[in-house]
């Protein structure tokens, strides 16, 4: 009778284990179906980013000629490895067309150091990185004092029309690559150093003249 009871017994643990053990496979299974159907965070980005390195100075007659203010050439470079959602590091106005107007009301400090958030490998002297602040308004963020800005680096004095490549403006959400001659206000942020020009960019899009 004893010898029964035992079996009995035993039976009833390993039928009660048997089931502990499938309940637990079944959470295993939705949880790996679950991590499965979900995009790792950094992938939910507009694919790259992408900054500029500039060479100051004039171009004409096929050379550049450094001792004057302006822009010889650019060459973009990215790096398809990092992600972020446009207006995500720096807010986006998508209202205000007017550059002058956002300089008046924008608080410096939210222009983050893009170079450092996103570890970029920079030449400060040179580098400049591109962001949308809405379809119209292109920012450049430069991290040191250049031949473009004023003496009180307040204004950037862009000489000749200025065409940026169709697929960074693109990537960004702009609605052209064209930038024109004049005057555009920059924002001076006091805490990370960061110059942050606010400009225009004119509708249509055209390719870079060799």
């Amino acid at each position: 009778m004893k010898k029964v009871s035992l079996i009995v017994v035993v039976a009833i643990i390993l039928i009660i284990w048997a089931c502990e053990k499938e309940q637990i496979l079944k959470e295993e299974s939705v949880v790996v179906e679950n991590n499965d159907s979900e995009e790792p965070e950094t992938k939910k980005g507009w694919g790259q980013t992408c900054f500029y390195y500039i060479e100051y100075g004039l171009k004409w007659g096929g050379h550049c000629h450094s001792s004057f203010p302006g822009i010889c050439e650019y060459k973009r470079i990215c790096i398809p490895e990092i992600y972020f959602e446009p207006c995500q590091l720096i807010p986006c106005w998508p209202d205000i067309f007017d550059p002058r107007i956002i300089y008046e009301k924008i608080d410096p400090r939210v222009f983050i150091s893009l170079r450092e958030k996103l570890q970029l490998d920079i030449d400060s002297r040179h580098g400049a990185v591109p962001f949308a602040m809405n379809e119209g308004i292109l920012g450049l963020q430069f991290y040191e004092e250049n031949r473009l800005l004023s003496s009180d680096g307040k204004i950037l004095l862009l000489k000749q029309d200025l065409v940026l490549d169709i697929e960074t403006t693109k990537e960004l959400g702009l609605r052209g690559n064209v930038l024109k001659a004049g005057e555009y206000p920059v924002v001076f942020n006091k805490e990370n150093k960061t110059f942050n020009a606010i400009l225009n960019v004119e509708k249509g899009f055209e390719r870079v003249s060799e």
